[in-house]
């Protein structure tokens, strides 16, 4: 299996948890039918291999993952918050490089793209789709603190 890094972790309020960080190449542990089950691929930064966003749901046990899933397209992306609304749909902020993150919905960018754009995914609650994901740059380098 691939390197991983966490980033944010969450919870929502019937306890399930959630991580996200980054995963460094094939072979991240997807659940059937999650929304990105391929890694997208990512470029070399002198630190290894590209990267993608990696998400894990676990039930509140931690026993069991309820879902898992790569998020990203063709370069680099990292997540920097996690927070679950009050119908389970979890929301990623974070950041791209990819000129084809995948995107959803009515809005799908705002502004020009620079380099690391600002990104907002919403998932569902089994993991298995998107709400809605929705890129945000400007010219220069744009992220999320």
């Amino acid at each position: 299996p691939p390197d991983n890094w966490g980033y944010s972790a969450t919870f929502d309020a019937q306890g399930n948890a959630y991580g996200g960080g980054i995963v460094l190449g094939n072979g991240y542990p997807t659940t059937p039918g999650a929304a990105q089950v391929i890694f997208g691929g990512g470029i070399n930064t002198g630190e290894g291999s590209g990267f993608d966003i990696s998400i894990i749901k676990l039930d509140p046990r931690g026993t069991t993952r309820m879902y898992s899933t790569y998020l990203g397209g063709s370069s680099n992306e990292q997540p920097h918050s996690l927070v679950v609304d009050n119908q389970g749909n979890l929301i990623v902020a974070g950041r791209t490089l990819s000129t084809n993150y995948p995107v959803w919905g009515t809005l799908q960018r705002v502004g020009s793209r620079g380099q690391w754009d600002i990104v907002l995914t919403k998932l569902n609650p089994t993991g298995t789709g998107f709400v809605g994901s929705v890129i945000v740059g400007g010219t220069r380098d744009d992220g999320v603190n």
